[in-house]
């Protein structure tokens, strides 16, 4: 174990630096990030898993536009946790974590709500294709996701009447993406809430996502 961890942090270093390259030289960036994508999936490969269950706890960071970092979204506790600073009433604050799902397995991770906006407490939650824009707006409606006021199902653009809970400050939400059958499935403080998406699209390279609407708006990794 110990030396796994020691090749995970020798890759962690080396996308760190490849990231810093992207930002400095353009004509590098595709061939730096298909390297990426393989340091990621071999990092998640070394990660422990639940073999018998084809279950895999992602383990992630959260990263934002660098346009909007500390100006819309302020990233804290080691990139675990993401709040909402500025400009109320949009879905101008998106999420996405730096490690890809891993395909044909069932991918799962667990966001704690620190602080949200109960009226109404728009935040979504989810997860979309690896190469969306970070610095657009609506792209809630280019992936699989669920609105943390009501858990409805919303996929590009369209809702769907389903449970109506109402999620709350301090609720823990956990996110399974199964990409063998192709479901995402939510549970809320331990309780199942059942599969909502049940055709999602296997061959797209998926990474978490999370996207706010109301400043003060503040969640967790756990």
């Amino acid at each position: 174990m110990e030396k796994s961890e020691n090749v995970i942090k020798s890759l962690e270093v080396k996308i760190k630096a490849l990231e810093i390259e992207n930002e400095k030289l353009a004509s590098t960036i595709e061939l730096n990030n298909k390297e990426i994508k393989e340091y990621k999936s071999l990092i998640q490969s070394l990660r422990p898993q639940n073999n018998i269950n084809n279950e895999i706890e992602l383990i992630f960071k959260w990263k934002v536009s660098e346009l909007r970092n500390k100006f819309l979204c302020e990233l804290k506790n080691d990139f675990k946790t993401i709040k909402k600073i500025s400009g109320d009433n949009i879905w101008n604050c998106t999420a996405i974590g730096d490690t890809y799902l891993i395909k044909g397995k069932i991918n799962k991770w667990k966001i704690k709500v620190n602080n949200i906006n109960p009226n109404p407490s728009h935040l979504l939650i989810g997860i979309i294709p690896s190469n969306i824009h970070l610095n657009g707006i609506n792209n809630n409606q280019k992936g699989y996701c669920t609105n943390f006021d009501n858990f409805n199902p919303h996929n590009l653009g369209n809702y769907t009447a389903n449970l109506n809970f109402r999620g709350k400050s301090d609720d823990i939400v956990e996110i399974i993406v199964d990409l063998e059958k192709g479901q995402l499935s939510y549970s809320l403080n331990d309780i199942d809430l059942g599969v909502f998406f049940d055709n999602i699209d296997k061959s797209i390279d998926y990474v978490p996502f999370a996207e706010m609407y109301h400043i003060g708006t503040e969640i967790t990794l756990i």
